[in-house]
Order: C-alpha cells, then sequence, then structure tokens
C-alpha cells in the first residue's frame, strides 16, 4: 500500500512599504516556512511598525504641502485662563477658517490641551479635514534652552501619557511627535524612538508665535514654501500667536495659487494607517 503524503508549505509574504521621501513605514512579517507534518502552522504576529527618522519636509516634486498647528498649552498657560488674563488657547476662529476654506491640517495636541479642551479635541478627532498627534504632555522642552520653557523630566511619560489620550480620542491615528519649541538633542531623540513615533519638525515657519502682523506671518510663510514643505503654525488665538487666523487665508489663497495642494502630513508623507 503505498501511503502519499501532503506536504504543504504555507508562504507569508512580506507586506511592502515603498514610498519615496519620509514616510512611516507599515508592519513587515519575516517569511516562516511551515514544517510537515504540521495540523495548523504557528501564526507570528506581525511586527510593530518602526518609526522613522526625523522628518523635516516631504518629497519634493509632489504638489503638496502640509499646514501643521500646535496646541500649546503649559502650566503656565493654565494659570493665565484660570486668572482670566487669556481667554481661551483653542482659538475656534482659525478651525472654522480652516473648515470654511477645505484645508486639510494635521493639528499636534499637548495633553494639557486635550484636557483642557476635551469637546474642541473631540471635534478635531472626528472631522474627515483634520488629523492629531503628539506635542508632549506639558510642553516642557526635550532640551535646553528653548525659548524660556522648563525641561521635562521625564521624556517617555510625555510622550506616551498624550499618546494615551490621543488613542482613545482618535483611534488609529498617524505616530507623529514634535518637540516642545522644537528642541531636542540626541537623547530626545533615542527617548521618542522608543516610544514608537516619527519626530516631525518643518522646513517652514510661518513665524505666528511672535509676529505683530497678520502681513508678516503671510510674507514670512509664502516666501518659503514649496512643494513639499512642511509649514508650522499654532492653533493658539491667546498670547503669542493671536494673529494666525488672521493670516490663514491669504496664505492658503498664495499656495493655492502656485497650484500646490494642501493635505494632511500622512499624506504629504505617504503613510497610511
Amino acid at each position: 500500500m503505498i501511503i502519499r503524503v501532503l506536504i504543504v508549505i504555507a508562504l507569508i509574504g512580506t507586506a511592502g512599504c515603498a514610498a519615496s521621501g519620509p514616510a512611516v513605514p507599515r508592519s513587515t512579517p519575516a517569511v516562516h516556512v511551515t514544517p510537515a507534518p504540521a495540523a495548523s502552522p504557528p501564526v507570528t504576529p506581525a511586527a510593530a511598525p518602526q518609526p522613522h527618522p526625523l522628518v523635516r519636509h516631504g518629497r519634493r516634486g509632489s504638489g503638496m504641502v502640509a499646514l501643521t498647528f500646535d496646541a500649546d498649552m503649559t502650566t503656565f498657560m493654565e494659570r493665565q485662563l484660570d486668572s482670566g488674563e487669556v481667554g481661551s488657547y483653542a482659538n475656534p476662529r482659525l478651525l472654522a477658517e480652516l473648515r470654511r476654506l477645505k484645508v486639510p491640517a494635521t493639528i499636534f495636541l499637548t495633553g494639557l490641551w486635550i484636557k483642557r479642551y476635551p469637546r474642541v479635541a473631540a471635534g478635531l478627532a472626528h472631522d474627515p479635514l483634520f488629523e492629531l498627534g503628539d506635542h508632549s504632555y506639558d510642553h516642557r522642552a526635550f532640551a535646553t534652552p528653548c525659548y524660556g520653557l522648563g525641561e521635562t523630566d521625564d521624556m517617555a511619560a510625555s510622550v506616551s501619557r498624550t499618546e494615551r489620550l490621543l488613542d482613545r480620542l482618535a483611534p488609529g491615528h498617524p505616530k507623529f511627535f514634535r518637540f516642545p519649541g522644537g528642541c531636542f538633542d540626541k537623547a530626545a531623540l533615542k527617548a521618542v524612538k522608543r516610544q514608537g513615533v516619527t519626530p516631525v519638525q518643518w522646513d517652514v515657519i510661518g513665524g505666528d508665535a511672535f509676529a505683530t502682523s497678520k502681513e508678516a506671518i503671510v510674507r514670512q510663510t509664502l516666501a518659503n514654501a514649496r512643494d513639499g514643505s512642511i509649514v508650522v503654525l499654532h492653533l493658539g488665538g491667546g498670547k503669542p500667536s493671536g494673529l494666525t487666523d488672521d493670516a490663514v487665508p491669504a496664505i492658503v489663497k498664495g499656495l493655492r495659487k502656485r497650484g500646490l495642494r494642501l493635505v494632511r502630513l500622512s499624506e504629504l508623507l505617504g503613510y497610511s494607517r
């Protein structure tokens, strides 16, 4: 009697992640061959996506520009709000302008800002125009000196606390992180990488944080923006960055007049959830 043995070889292909310019890679499991005989081959979990190195801009020649807005909140800013010295750091007028003009944008939120404005944050999370990124928990610097910011004593916790808030607020959000004040060193980069997020800087500073006129913000932004650019502005509305909402319409008009398409950061970088 001839016994025929059926040998089943299961091949698991790798998931490709080819994108020009900086991008957050998708997971790439290894190829496994199941030995015979085997009733059911073991399933190997996919590897966690690895963070990309520091990003400053997207692919040149893409015809795209990403407007990004930082929503800062420090304990000092909280005291300003509590005392009535500042009315709001949420700037609903800026958000209304972005929606009116149908401008996709990436907004980097601090954990304290999310807790201060939970309804506004939830509205951003549910609006398809916007995507959310991590801007630390309390906007304390990851390297000093940094525009007078105090230095955080736990970089990992500053990232992870805000990531947990974002995970509940916007499940599946892109794992982008922006350093408070844009200040970092090698230790900060290493700490952020361990948290599995991609640090995103910029190549165009809008200058709204310290501007005294909307014209200055518009002029500086349009003079430096090109295809592939990442523009940094602020979702403030208090002191400083109280002129951003006035400047945004002219910035949007100027960029679109050049034929540049405004997109969320994930699209500029070729990142897919």
